[in-house]
């Protein structure tokens, strides 16, 4: 694999890891949820809508919603 790719995969990661540190404390407020939804829209698109981008954001979203319903319990 090339460095360019190699780099690829590192910036979807880095910005998923982004993505789930100001997302990871998650409350019930509608702009929560409606910014979190635009947010991995957008890293989608970032990412040309790869399949492996879709995988890795909503594995990264899902563990956000996961953590919201775990505090809930």
């Amino acid at each position: 694999m090339t460095e360019e790719n190699l780099k690829k995969y590192f910036d979807v990661y880095t910005d998923c890891w982004k993505l789930f540190r100001k997302y990871s404390e998650p409350n019930d407020a509608e702009e929560f949820w409606k910014s979190l939804f635009e947010e991995t829209n957008e890293l989608h698109k970032k990412y040309g809508k790869s399949k492996f981008s879709e995988e890795l954001i909503l594995a990264t979203a899902g563990e956000i919603d996961r953590i919201f319903r775990k505090r809930k319990e």
